[in-house]
């Protein structure tokens, strides 16, 4: 299968502020309640370590070193529905079948883990705009995934965030991008660039 990313330098540098990442960790805070679960210290360095598996640490690690990558993060829009109608098992079971999907769509060269009941991604030598073209593509693939539930078939889809590694960013900043763009979707199935200076979007593709 052809890998969903070229393999071109990073084409968008970015500038870090912070004071508008310690308003943007607080805006996460504030707006934490009734929102996809997420651990309550996943901002902090403490939970960071103990969330992400050893090689998603280790490519993370790698693109900060050398200032290049992309970061995707996934989230499954009717994962509330689907705990609550079919139980805890069954979400997680759809959360497992996601990333396996992704994984079987990415480079060697890339990592991939769940976050939570989420899922993160760490695009190696890619700019954002190439990581853009990748969550168009992984969006359209997870939609056309079928999955069982009882004696039901359903389909699901999935809100991706993404954002660039900066030459200033550390581990806790970059996640907690990650954390701010998915305890802030403004609905199902779009596509969404967090930079490093705020926690306004740039851009927001909304697709039926």
């Amino acid at each position: 299968m052809e890998p969903l990313v070229n393999q071109t330098p990073t084409d968008q540098p970015y500038c870090k502020d912070e004071l508008a990442m310690t308003h943007a960790v607080k805006a996460f805070q504030n707006s934490h309640e009734g929102v996809t679960p997420l651990h309550a210290g996943s901002i902090l360095r403490p939970a960071t370590s103990h969330t992400l598996t050893p090689e998603f640490r280790r490519e993370l690690s790698n693109a900060l070193i050398k200032h290049d990558g992309a970061m995707l993060f996934f989230s499954i829009d009717q994962f509330h529905e689907l705990t609550a109608s079919f139980g805890a098992n069954a979400s997680d079971q759809i959360v497992n079948r996601v990333l396996e999907a992704i994984r079987n769509r990415i480079r060697s060269s890339d990592a991939s883990c769940r976050y939570h009941n989420n899922i993160v991604v760490m695009l190696s030598n890619t700019s954002v705009k190439s990581a853009h073209q990748v969550a168009d593509r992984m969006r359209e693939t997870m939609a056309n995934l079928t999955f069982w539930l009882g004696r039901e078939q359903h389909k699901i889809t999935v809100s991706i965030g993404y954002t660039g590694v900066n030459k200033e960013d550390n581990r806790d900043s970059i996640l907690a991008r990650a954390d701010l763009w998915l305890s802030d979707q403004l609905g199902h199935h779009h596509i969404e660039n967090k930079t490093a200076t705020d926690g306004n979007r740039l851009m927001h593709l909304c697709i039926a």
